[in-house]
């Protein structure tokens, strides 16, 4: 989706936010310019340039403030696009993976995507952190063989740290720089995958299904 697209799809919410934003501000500017003027008697202040400072003061802001909105909402759904096509075909239709619209939280808000149909028995996750810019791959492990979860999640972190895998109370987990990400094809991802199941042979954890034999 270009940010063309992107405009298209919210363009009604972004002129109304505008005009709500623009509103705003240039009643708080007018508000702080009559406080000034109240409190500069000796020089007269022209009400019509007043109203045209503060109108322009005010819409400036409220761009500003709407463009930092609109390109926060653009980049989670061109991430989840990005996450959603590097997940390999096969696992998206056993999965039943899809990309749907992200029920907004009020009419002020822009258009977010999300991946859905995971379930709680799901046998893998993707899951991107924007803030960390961390994509994770998680598989789930039986964990009611542990005896001792915590030594065995200090053992695993400690013995994976430089292939950045880590134990989780769901099951081993990859984490995978974004850019790192971006740069994988289908073929990559799948060997992040088995990665994944070959530590879990290695370290006697069992798995619910594999998808993807192991080439010893």
């Amino acid at each position: 989706m270009t940010l063309v697209e992107y405009y298209r799809l919210n363009r009604n919410i972004f002129h109304l936010v505008f005009k709500l934003l623009g509103i705003i501000f240039t009643c708080v500017f007018a508000l702080l310019m009559i406080v000034f003027a109240m409190d500069n008697k000796r020089e007269p202040i022209d009400a019509v340039y007043l109203f045209i400072l503060c109108f322009v003061l005010g819409n400036f802001l409220a761009f500003s403030f709407l463009s930092l909105a609109f390109s926060d909402g653009y980049n989670q759904v061109k991430s989840q696009i990005q996450l959603f096509s590097k997940i390999p075909s096969e696992l998206r239709d056993s999965l039943g993976l899809k990309l749907f619209y992200k029920s907004m939280s009020s009419k002020y808000s822009f258009v977010e995507l999300n991946i859905t149909g995971y379930e709680d028995n799901s046998f893998i996750h993707f899951d991107y952190d924007r803030g960390q810019k961390l994509v994770w791959i998680t598989i789930r492990n039986i964990m009611n063989d542990i005896e001792d979860f915590d030594r065995k999640k200090l053992e695993i972190d400690r013995k994976y740290q430089k292939d950045s895998v880590f134990l989780s109370g769901w099951g081993l987990k990859k984490e995978i720089k974004w850019k790192q990400w971006n740069n994988l094809t289908e073929e990559g991802v799948k060997d992040q995958i088995i990665q994944l199941y070959r530590i879990s042979e290695l370290e006697d954890l069992r798995v619910e299904r594999m998808y993807y034999n192991i080439d010893w």
